[in-house]
């Protein structure tokens, strides 16, 4: 059985909610519902060192949002 990584987030880059964007209901398209999510701090640090060199790159800037089906 695996455990849970101690490390959890609802944030990236800039404090950019992640969602779950497959709940029932919620419907592709939507800005999903709020969740924790848990991984080691070194993958946090990448997907967070990810999403803040797309900040810098998109020309819309951050999202106001990230949605996910999961990982």
């Amino acid at each position: 059985m695996s455990r849970r990584p101690e490390n959890s987030f609802t944030t990236l880059s800039e404090r950019v909610p992640v969602h779950y964007d497959r709940s029932s209901g919620s419907g592709l398209g939507t800005r999903g519902t709020p969740r924790k999510w848990y991984c080691t701090a070194d993958f946090e640090k990448k997907l967070d060192n990810c999403f803040a060199e797309l900040w810098s790159k998109c020309p819309l800037g951050k999202a106001e949002v990230i949605c996910t089906a999961g990982a």
